[in-house]
């Protein structure tokens, strides 16, 4: 006798999509862009929406054991309505994104500092975060990363009520 389930199912969407890379020296740019088709949401059940999500990036490694990197986005859902932007969807017409990064490696590679940035909105408005690791080889088989994650609430509905989430971790790595 079969037993019964709930069987999810949604429409299909429709991705287009490209990315490319240029090293230029000790720069690397990046680009990407994706155009999505077909999209529904709950609060607008009878209409397909369309989306273009848009980034680039610069990295540079042009210092001794450094890099440092930038890196934006946007995602602009066409047709948006207001109604999008209430629950459950809380679907936003411009959803922009910066991360700043940088690491740099210390004592014979033995050590690696690293900071990781973003920000949600163009000033940081929808939300944000900042990631610190340290990552140190205790020998040839043993490393030991610490970290610290750092989050501040916006207006973003999903991060609205992150900000109390600060988290401090370790991860022992044992390799044989």
């Amino acid at each position: 006798m079969p037993i019964p389930g709930i069987n999810l199912q949604h429409a299909p969407i429709t991705m287009y999509g490209s990315a490319a890379q240029a090293a230029l020296g000790n720069w690397l740019c990046k680009a990407e862009v994706a155009y999505f088709e077909d999209l529904q949401f709950f609060n607008a059940p009878t209409e397909n929406f369309r989306r273009l999500d848009a980034a680039i990036g610069l990295e540079y490694s042009g210092f001794r054991e450094t890099i440092i990197s930038l890196d934006i986005a946007n995602r602009h859902l066409d047709n948006w309505t207001p109604a999008l932007a209430t629950a459950p969807d809380f679907v936003i017409e411009d959803d922009f994104q910066s991360v700043i990064g940088l690491s740099k490696d210390f004592l014979d590679d033995t050590l690696e500092l690293a900071l990781v940035a973003a920000t949600f909105g163009v000033t940081g408005q929808n939300g944000a975060f900042q990631r610190y690791t340290a990552d140190y080889d205790l020998n040839d088989d043993m490393a030991l990363l610490i970290g610290l994650i750092d989050y501040q609430s916006g207006d973003k509905e999903e991060l609205k009520q992150i900000g109390d989430n600060d988290r401090i971790y370790f991860r022992l790595r044992y390799s044989f």
